[in-house]
């Protein structure tokens, strides 16, 4: 008897779980990268891996980031590779967040989506759920706070991230 009710439910967890895989994924692939390319900076004598910078060059730098004077030029080399992985590291999880995104949406926006029939309401996504139920009303806060962490954060978590590439973007 309860076979497929409520399936509503599971899917709409199982959407949730989607922009946590679009972080934990890329997470293990450039904490990978940045493992190796640290590993490959500290064996060999490559200078700005991979681009190469002379002292000069990085005393040109440090003009405008003072705090990178005081670093030697490995350290420095360690400092623009961590710099280097974190950003694409942004933009990769950005970027897989806005192909995930209206899939996301629809599937909150479908957990607050009621029909009503006389005096019953039902859940227009599943009508074995009825939104006048204890179960229903419990789950409502949470399809709220992912509708406010999912829906909302996700666009501003993306201008935070792309706003400072917008003289690029705009090129």
């Amino acid at each position: 008897e309860a076979g497929n009710q409520a399936s509503f439910y599971k899917k709409f967890w199982a959407m949730m779980a989607v922009p946590l895989l679009a972080v934990a994924v890329p997470a293990a692939f450039y904490l990978l990268y940045f493992l190796i390319g640290s590993f490959v900076l500290s064996c060999t004598k490559l200078k700005c891996w991979p681009n190469r910078i002379t002292e000069e060059k990085k005393n040109e730098v440090t003009k405008y980031k003072p705090n990178l004077a005081k670093m030697s030029l490995r350290r420095y080399n360690n400092y623009r590779h961590e710099n280097r992985t974190w950003r694409r590291f942004l933009i990769t999880v950005v970027l897989i967040l806005f192909l995930f995104y209206t899939t996301i949406a629809k599937s909150i926006i479908q957990g607050l989506a009621c029909q009503q029939f006389g005096e019953e309401r039902y859940l227009i996504a599943d009508f074995s759920i009825d939104c006048n139920g204890d179960e229903y009303n419990a789950f409502v806060p949470y399809v709220l706070l992912c509708f406010f962490g999912y829906c909302l954060g996700i666009p501003g978590v993306a201008y935070l991230v792309l706003r400072k590439y917008i003289d690029g973007i705009h090129y």
